[in-house]
């Protein structure tokens, strides 16, 4: 008998940093997982040679491994492909070693992204007692974990063949997962050779496998109830090593392994400042708030994240004095990664609103500074105190550096919450980030890449987080005005006062802001933002094109300079912003939207059919519907606004009108929207719906609800420009009143 490990993927679904390894090479608690694979199919005194299938890409890896597991029994072979494009798959890769190496006989077949525990010699033996090819068979139970994964069998326990065999099935018949491990007689050898040649691109071994039972080869199961499991992707590699890494540590007190971890260290900002200038008592209490505020912060995201008692046990943190740290390393890094993020973000706004901060009523107050690294720890076990227990913990470098971050988080301007390269780069969330490539920190040779945090948010584009309440946004602003502290605060008090609607005020912040930071792009798109609530379009036009300039793939900025363009008129120029909004996010519904508005529009003013073209406002409306899924009802206004401005561009104005009055209905029903939009929303409404029936002169009605779209009272009062139908609707108004009084006057003539 001989032996046969697939080890040939290119392990796409691993991530970039992880991928320069094959997934046979990849430690599982230290040991790579084709040791552990190897050492199974050695325990078989039957098996004469083993042979490890590979690429060109990853050939050289295993040559390297082959030099540390010196054994003449194993070799390795290349399949002559360089690419995922090029692989010829599990089925392809089996029948070339057979063919390359002159494989015949009796053959196990073991795919090398499997761990199991059940023993290989017991296959064998089921092998040896049943006379025909075999398949370990794991009963995972779950139907849905195994759905588009794994080929699933069906099996009768009586006679223990398998009765179907289906590759990835999306409605699995049972719970039985193959787990490509196989013995193939020299029968099946031939009859793959011949099923090739058939089907040149069959590349899944389960193909082969149903084609046997199809032709009534007694096909067995072999059902085992050790563990099992096939390293996917990350999450399911992670999982994996965690497990067997904590079983190790357990067991054996002088083991110890290296891991990835996210590292965070912070720590209070000119403490020694505090210290000089507190009563012994006040700073004693102002520790003991800072070190109550971490842990429950820390706690907090233990929950939000859904970490549960075996993920706790791979997260270390503590707190003592000003200082706080963090090590995560648990089977979901991606988790780790944002988890380390909430914590840095909530952190620094509990100790901002800290009942010490409050007290000092304005002056300047004391911050959090943070560091979060991603880099490699080494685990091992520590002995306790007593000596009685010993658990394990993580030491290395990564975390000296992590601290050397968070120092120099001073010199931010930002957020002071300090990312390194390599964790930046593993965010999924959307951030924006002021990077700093050559930094010098102290007690690290060389220049080290750190990026601080300017905006972070959990979808769509970046938002800045966390949202003042009303109660303490006085105790904001005095801070700010006392202090001159950095931008992430004056941004925070500017939004506070856009999402109040007092737009005048947030000006004030949002112009300090992109006066003192020029290069911050989104100071200069919320500025621009806030300039079109207050109808100055010009002035916003002139924000957003800088946001533009200095953003150049923010789908936010363009698709809130096209709108802008919109209102000047100016619908050519809008729609290549448009276009530029949907391409950078094509899974925005607000952008699809207003792209089908802006359209619309433009063909109701005259515009060119060709280049303003109907049909495509309707797929990008339908598009944006869709994408709003769920939450459709909530936006229902604003579908049905754009819907409405089709028809009219059409000349549909009875629809139109049906649309226009959808909106006022569903406006009325949004009670947590902010009254001054809710007004502006209703007020533009009914100016379409009385332009609609102006369109159709239906006079009386035109009349009445234009007169309603100019009830402002916010207009009334001066503290805003006019809104840009204002103008329009008069226009309207005064010829519909002439039209009238000139009908009047034929009426009294005719009465005379």
């Amino acid at each position: 008998m001989k032996a046969v490990i697939l080890a040939a993927g290119y392990a796409k679904r691993l991530p970039h940093h992880v991928r320069t390894t094959p997934k046979a090479l990849l430690p599982i608690a230290g040991k790579p997982l084709v040791d552990l694979i190897l050492e199974q199919i050695l325990e078989v005194s039957e098996i004469a040679e083993t042979f490890v299938v590979t690429n060109n890409l990853y050939f050289e890896a295993f040559k390297r491994w082959k030099e540390n597991f010196r054994n003449d029994k194993v070799n390795i072979v290349s399949d002559g492909t360089s690419a995922h494009h090029e692989r010829l798959g599990a089925l392809g890769d089996l029948h070339f070693v057979l063919q390359q190496c002159n494989i015949s006989g009796d053959l196990l077949v073991v795919a090398g992204d499997n761990f199991f525990e059940f023993k290989l010699t017991k296959l064998v033996q089921r092998f040896r007692r049943l006379g025909g090819p075999i398949i370990a068979l794991a009963n995972v139970g779950d139907r849905e974990r195994l759905a588009g994964r794994f080929g699933v069998a069906t099996f009768d326990a009586q006679t223990h063949r398998v009765t179907s065999f289906s590759e990835k099935p999306a409605d699995p018949e049972s719970g039985l997962a193959s787990t490509l491990c196989y013995i193939f007689r020299s029968d099946e050898l031939d009859e793959l050779s011949v099923y090739m040649k058939e089907n040149p691109q069959a590349n899944e071994t389960g193909s082969f496998l149903t084609h046997l039972i199809d032709k009534g080869v007694p096909v067995y199961g072999y059902l085992f109830s050790e563990r099992w499991a096939d390293i996917g992707d990350y999450d399911d590699y992670r999982a994996l090593n965690q497990t067997e890494l904590r079983r190790r540590l357990e067991q054996d007190e002088n083991f110890k392994q290296s891991i990835d971890a996210v590292i965070l260290f912070g720590d209070i900002v000119a403490s020694a400042t505090i210290s000089e200038y507190s009563s012994e008592e006040d700073y004693d209490d102002f520790i003991s708030e800072f070190q109550t505020l971490a842990l429950s912060v820390i706690h907090e995201n233990l929950a939000k994240h859904d970490l549960n008692e075996e993920d706790q046990q791979f997260c270390e943190y503590s707190v003592r004095g000003d200082e706080t740290v963090l090590l995560l390393y648990t089977k979901r890094p991606e988790r780790d990664i944002n988890m380390a993020l909430d914590v840095a973000i909530e952190l620094k706004r509990k100790v901002f609103l800290s009942r010490f901060n409050r007290s000092r009523q304005g002056r300047s107050f004391f911050d959090v500074g943070i560091g979060i690294h991603y880099g490699r720890v080494v685990l091992k076990r520590h002995p306790s105190a007593d000596g009685a227990h010993r658990r394990f913990n993580a030491e290395g470098y990564s975390i000296n550096l992590t601290k050397r971050i968070e120092a120099y988080s001073r010199k931010g301007t930002f957020s002071k919450i300090m990312l390194s390269k390599r964790f930046a780069e593993l965010v999924t969330r959307p951030m924006i980030l002021s990077k700093r490539e050559d930094v010098t920190l102290t007690g690290i040779y060389g220049a080290f890449p750190i990026h601080e945090l300017q905006v972070c948010g959990n979808s769509g584009e970046p938002e800045y987080f966390p949202q003042i309440a009303r109660e303490d946004i006085d105790y904001y602003v005095a801070a700010l005005e006392n202090s001159g502290y950095d931008i992430w605060l004056s941004l925070m008090v500017a939004r506070h006062y856009f999402d109040e609607e007092d737009s005048p005020t947030a000006e004030k912040y949002y112009l300090a802001t992109t006066q003192t930071f020029p290069a911050f792009a989104v100071g200069h798109r919320y500025l621009g933002r806030n300039f079109y609530r207050q109808n100055k379009f010009r002035e916003a036009r002139q924000a957003l094109e800088r946001a533009c300039e200095l953003e150049p793939l923010s789908s936010k900025a363009h698709n809130f300079l096209a709108v802008t363009l919109r209102r000047l008129q100016e619908h050519s120029l809008a729609l290549e912003h448009h276009e530029n909004a949907t391409k950078f996010e094509p899974n925005s519904p607000y952008e699809y939207n207003a792209f089908a508005y802006t359209i619309a529009e433009a063909r109701l003013h005259g515009g060119e059919r060709e280049r303003y073209d109907l049909r495509k406002a309707e797929s990008y409306l339908a598009r944006a519907e869709s994408l709003f899924e769920d939450r459709r009802e909530n936006y229902l206004y604003i579908l049905e606004h754009t819907r409405g401005m089709i028809y009219m561009a059409e000349k549909t104005f009875p629809e139109a009108i049906k649309c226009f009055t959808k909106v006022v209905e569903s406006i009325e029903s949004q009670p947590e929207m902010m009254p001054m939009k809710r007004e502006e929303k209703r007020l533009e409404a009914l100016y379409h719906i009385g332009f609609a029936h102006y369109a159709v002169g239906n006079c009386s009605e035109a009349l009445t609800n234009l007169l309603a779209s100019l009830k402002s009272p916010e207009i009334t009062a001066g503290e805003r420009l006019p809104y840009y139908w204002f103008s329009e609707a008069r226009e309207k108004l005064a010829e519909l009143e002439s039209t009238r009084a000139k009908e009047s006057k034929v009426v009294s003539s005719e009465q005379s």
